[in-house]
């Protein structure tokens, strides 16, 4: 009766229904039969023996009569099942579609690749499936074997991976062996097709494997590299194969320089005497970098065998047009300089553009066309659009320098002796002024002269040198006199100018008066000074009052941006802003004419906290107390004054302090716990008040703020125990109204609950009624708040932000008068962007007690320590600082860790990995940060990480090959993509689309994320998901928030979070909301038509690396600066290293002209294939 009540039991089980329950759970739980085989088939071998499947079972969680079902499974009682015992159809399905495909394309890899995934997007669809069965003419029914090879039970998953498709094809894929050395014979599916091995072939990537797989994956590795350094030597030779002729020698330059004229002026005739001899040829081929048989180069150049070279011997019609076209010029104007003064550059401003130079020509005789070859002749590179007088001319413009109009110098301009008398036949006033030094002297006092200095524009034709012009040159180039006092007279802001420090500045400015006139005028002979009152008494009286209005109403500079203009140090205000706090204030000014003067440069549209003093803004960054009136605008308090303040400010070095401490930790108690880590400190010495003035850029001797310190403790303790107790200092002598906020609220708060933890679950649930929903009428239907992510669970879990804890603090009586400044005072982190309090926050409140009594206060029991003698409690103490590391046996144990601690590897990776944000760790910098976490065994998990071989293979017959080989070089530094492969192809793939739907991370975050309802720069993960559905990102976006997130358990994402944001003061309010720039895509012409270079480029691209997209990302992404963008200079280069020919630059501006953009990318050269519809 029992047995039979027990069936009856079973009934309700899986186990219980053979082979046909079996079937039932596999499909339920993985999805399908092939998945849920698969997790049976742990090695991948194709059978399943009776050991190996009863340990599967359970594992998998499967229960009943395994004996009993393993009978009914072999029905052919040889050891061991298969996939067709188990389902015959899929077996055989399975079977036939594989071996189709290894027929077809020899390999599982290769039909992936080529015959299924052919897009090459990493995931199929049923679509791509039923067509590679129609080119493979094999009849199935497609959405069954699509239904079969599923690995998710789920129906909202789509898609098909390489891993669930063939495990193997993917192990080789992923480490790099192509054709399977490493791996056994992939025999899956195949053995149980009838006539295997009779009258149906077996593949030959099955039938090929052979032990000593691993030697011939060692000697393809070594035939991979010696064909790539074979590539690196023909690349370097080919530059030597253009020397051979002098034909190819004439268009490496032009590809190098643009022209030929351009390579002769800038690399070959340095000098500019026009002609360069052999050593001087031999010296520019090396800067250049060319090698190969100089000297019989030379010898093809040099035909006449005059032994050097002119510009004709490489361009012989070139320098014959360009020798006509300058024998013109000194005809008409005597020399080269003076033609291009007086002909060509008119305008005096260095430079000439085709249409000046076409007329100047025009004039001389010269059509208009020939006008324009003259002018592509002598412009130095391809792109150029203007002509300068180094271009023109070398002697020219070297003469030109030595202000040597009449080109004496350069040996053109010496007056000849008449009717062919020598120098003896002269008289010895006609040999004097014939000589060289008297006649450059007579040209240089001919072009000091006022008319001819101003046709050659040597002096301007307006000079400032009056005090009017020098208040306007003052408003013209700084907007107002105050912005020029601030950025360029006062220099040093000490609020006054001496004489000298005035001369300077007016030179900086371009006065080129009388300053001791000027002087004079502004009162600095009377008293050795000028401030800013002198220069502008209207702008001083009306900043200087209104800082002194907000002075007498909010004191500090920090109290009136925050309290007054509602602002952040880091935001700005703009004028209807500051219009409203002065009236607020009562300004008797006009509050637009006070905007226009506060304002940095000309054209300003908003304000900063700088602009409004910036001695108080230098003060803030101090640590002083920047307390407003003090100084007066533009810095122009007298002297008295200043060294007052300073005096006073000195005398007191710890105010200082706890100003610098909140400007870098947001509060003292905040740089109090940081001290300690985990561990709260009680006392700090001398070596950790060091640490905290190294911490926040403190200013001042620290020797003299510890006494001062000490002194205040000694002084409140009548009763000193000693010395040992004054070389201690706690926070009520570092901030004692910091302390006594502190011990005001404990004591509320232990005194209305018993202890700060029974507070803490309080105050989290005084939002909460009997039945758990919320007490405030406007959430009267929500679900219940306990049910809540944030409220579920342990306490540990809960939040309260600033608005909660003080409507918590009232609705329970707790007696608190200022509950916001209990708050800011408990924040763990606040500069780092923390805006809720945690459980662990609760320790702040402990700072004050004696360390017995915290665990009383805490609402903790006291742990009863045993009476230990001296030696028992040193290994005590030893035992448990050791404890504290973190045991870490393996990579993946560290990642654990870090996600736990930072919330997410991308995180670990920005705040504690690479803490200088190059994007690479070295091994020094990953194991100083693994230490100061605590874990241990750091060299052997950084070995793990940059050397494949030491991870451990379950493979014994591969352990033992793998021996034998020789161990890889380590890296020496790692990137984030090699620490988290999975986060970066995500996180790098979601980056491109923000950049190709916006054109830049921060406008596309703005835009997409926070500006959408509802608005605000915390964005939570269901928005995310629905942002990034409308972004068209295709990734698992739930999955990618969960992998980014800055801290454990954090339900928003920020933009920091992601990237660095360089502009603190951008915010959303400052970017309108319009629909978002879609990037056009460039036409078919702007890839096939835009040159007859493209197809050179990728012929060059696709000989030396086999395909242009290869070799795109070796020789334009790889090289420095890395990365995707390539820009015209970096485009250039690598195209001559390439070896590619004609119009490079041309070509670069026409595709820039295409597509609108002032770079390159990968799709420009190979552009994407367009997908099928449907």
């Amino acid at each position: 009766a029992a047995k039979a009540l027990h069936e009856i039991d079973d009934v309700e089980f899986w186990g219980a229904q053979g082979v046909q329950g079996l079937r039932t759970y596999l499909k339920k739980k993985f999805g399908s039969i092939i998945a849920g085989w698969r997790a049976l088939d742990q090695d991948c071998n194709g059978r399943l023996t009776f050991y190996e499947f009863c340990n599967a079972c359970r594992k998998m969680g499967y229960h009943g009569n395994l004996r009993r079902l393993w009978r009914d499974l072999d029905v052919d009682l040889n050891g061991y099942i298969t996939l067709v015992e188990l389902d015959k159809e899929a077996g055989l399905m399975m079977g036939s579609f594989k071996l189709r495909l290894l027929q077809e394309y020899g390999d599982m890899l290769t039909a992936w690749e080529k015959g299924i995934d052919r897009n090459g997007s990493g995931r199929i669809e049923e679509s791509e499936l039923k067509a590679c069965c129609q080119r493979l003419g094999f009849d199935c029914d497609t959405k069954k074997l699509y239904r079969m090879l599923r690995s998710s039970p789920s129906t909202s998953t789509h898609g098909l991976t390489l891993e669930m498709f063939d495990a193997d094809a993917y192990r080789r894929k992923v480490t790099g062996d192509l054709k399977g050395h490493l791996s056994g014979a992939n025999k899956e599916f195949l053995e149980d097709l009838p006539g295997m091995g009779q009258d149906i072939a077996i593949p030959e990537d099955v039938a090929s494997h052979k032990p000593g797989g691993a030697v011939a994956f060692r000697n393809e590795l070594k035939a991979k590299e010696r064909e790539h350094a074979c590539r690196v030597i023909e690349e370097s030779y080919k530059l030597k194969r253009a020397l051979h002729t002098a034909e190819g020698f004439k268009r490496v330059l032009i590809c190098r320089c643009g022209s030929l004229l351009g390579a002769w002026r800038q690399a070959l005739d340095l000098d500019g005497n026009g002609r360069i001899s052999f050593g001087e040829f031999c010296v520019a081929l090396e800067r250049l970098g060319f090698y190969g048989d100089v000297q019989g180069l030379w010898k093809l150049l040099d035909t006449s065998g005059k032994g050097y070279l002119l510009f004709s011997d490489l361009d012989q019609k070139a320098a014959d047009r360009l020798s006509a076209f300058y024998d013109k010029l000194r005809e008409a104007h005597g020399n080269l300089l003076l033609a291009w003064v007086k002909e060509l550059d008119k305008k005096q401003c260095g430079y000439v553009d085709e249409r000046n130079f076409s007329e100047a020509c025009e004039r001389m005789g010269y059509s208009r066309k020939e006008a324009q070859r003259l002018f592509q002749l002598m412009k130095p590179e391809v792109g150029r659009r203007l002509l300068t007088l180094k271009d023109f001319d070398t002697k020219a413009y070297l003469a030109f320098g030595r202000g040597d109009f009449r080109m004496l110098s350069e040996g053109e301009g010496m007056q000849k002796t008449q009717d062919g008398q020598g120098l003896l036949d002269l008289s010895f006033e006609d040999r004097q002024h014939s000589a060289f030094f008297h006649q450059i002297r007579n040209a240089w006092t001919i072009a000091q002269r006022e008319e001819f200095a101003k046709t050659t524009g040597m002096i301007p034709e307006f000079v400032i040198d009056t005090p009017e012009e020098f208040q306007q040159r003052c408003v013209r180039r700084y907007g107002s006199v105050i912005a020029a006092w601030r950025q360029c007279l006062d220099s040093d802001g000490n609020g006054r100018l001496t004489f000298n420090e005035f001369c300077e500045s007016c030179r900086r400015l371009g006065y080129e008066g009388n300053f001791v006139q000027l002087w004079q005028q502004y009162g600095g002979q009377e008293k050795g000074y000028i401030t800013l009152r002198e220069l502008d008494p209207k702008a001083d009286e009306l900043v200087t009052t209104f800082l002194k209005l907000l002075g007498e109403r909010f004191g500090t500079i920090d109290e009136a941006w925050k309290a007054g203009f509602g602002k952040d140090p880091h935001e700005s205000i703009d004028e209807p802003l500051l219009e409203k706090m002065c009236g607020e204030l009562g300004y008797p000014h006009s509050s637009h004419k006070l905007f226009k003067y506060l304002q940095p440069f000309r054209g300003g549209i908003c304000l900063t906290i700088w602009d409004i003093d910036p001695e108080c803004t230098r003060k803030r960054q101090r640590g002083d107390e920047a307390s407003l009136g003090e100084t007066k605008s533009g810095n122009t308090s007298s002297p008295q004054s200043r060294s007052g303040d300073a005096s006073s400010s000195s005398s007191s070095l710890a105010p200082r302090l706890r100003a610098a401490l909140k400007n870098k930790y947001g509060s003292t108690v905040a740089a109090w716990r940081s001290l300690g880590g985990e561990r709260l400190l009680d006392t700090i010495a001398f070596t950790h008040l060091c640490r905290l003035l190294q911490g926040c850029e403190f200013s001042g001797s620290a020797k003299r703020l510890w006494q001062e310190l000490v002194r205040d403790k000694a002084a409140s303790q009548e009763n000193s125990a000693g010395s040992a107790q004054e070389e201690a200092v706690t926070l009520e002598q570092l901030d004692p109204d910091a302390q006594a906020a502190l011990n005001k609220a404990r004591t509320a708060l232990v005194g209305r609950f018993g202890s700060l933890l029974v507070a803490w679950s309080a105050l989290c649930k005084s939002d909460l009624d009997a039945h758990g929903k919320r007490l405030d009428e406007k959430n009267k239907n929500s679900e219940a708040k306990l049910d809540e992510p944030g409220r579920k669970g342990s306490s540990s879990t809960w939040k309260l932000d600033m608005e909660g804890f003080s409507g918590a603090c009232s609705r329970l009586n707790v007696g608190l008068k200022n509950p916001a400044k209990v708050f800011r005072l408990m924040l763990g982190d606040p500069c780092q962007g923390q805006r809720s309090l945690v459980k662990h926050d609760l320790c702040a409140l402990l700072i004050g007690v004696p360390v017995p009594d915290r665990a009383e206060v805490m609402g903790q029991p006291r742990p009863e320590e045993p009476v230990l003698d001296p030696k028992a409690y040193m290994r005590k103490a030893t035992h448990d600082f050791h404890s504290q590391n973190i045991q870490a046996a393996s990579l993946k144990d560290v990642k654990k860790a870090l996600v736990l601690r930072c919330g997410s590897l991308y995180s670990a990776w920005r705040t504690l990995l690479d803490q200088d944000n190059n994007g690479l760790v070295s091994q020094a910098e990953f194991m100083i940060a693994l230490r100061e976490l605590g874990f241990k065994a750091v060299q052997s998990i950084w070995a793990e990480l940059v050397t494949p071989e030491a991870k451990a293979d379950d493979n014994s017959e591969v352990k033992s090959s793998q021996a034998n080989q020789e161990p890889a070089e380590p890296l020496a530094q790692i990137t984030f993509g090699d620490f988290d492969v999975e986060t970066n192809e995500m996180f790098g793939s979601f980056e491109a689309s923000i950049l190709d739907k916006y054109g830049g991370t921060l406008e596309g975050w703005q835009r997409c994320f926070e500006q959408p309802e509802p608005r605000g720069a915390w964005v939570e993960e269901s928005k995310f998901i629905r942002q990034c559905r409308e972004l068209g990102w295709q990734g698992d976006a739930r999955k990618l928030f969960k992998l980014v997130r800055a801290e454990p358990g954090r339900k928003y994402l920020t933009y920091e979070d992601l990237w660095r944001n360089m502009n603190r003061n951008a915010s959303t309010a400052n970017v309108p909301i319009e629909p978002p720039r879609r990037r056009e895509k460039p036409k078919q012409s702007a890839f096939e038509d835009a040159h007859p270079l493209l197809d050179a480029l990728r012929a060059a691209l696709q000989k030396q690396h086999g395909s242009a997209e290869e070799g795109w990302q070796r020789c334009f992404e790889e090289p420095e600066p890395r990365g995707p963008r390539v820009d015209e200079n970096k485009f250039l280069c690598q195209c001559t290293k390439l070896g590619v020919q004609g119009d490079v630059r041309g070509f670069f501006r026409k595709l820039q002209a295409a597509t609108g953009r002032k770079y390159m990318v990968l799709k420009d050269v190979s552009p994407p294939v367009a997908e099928p519809e449907g």
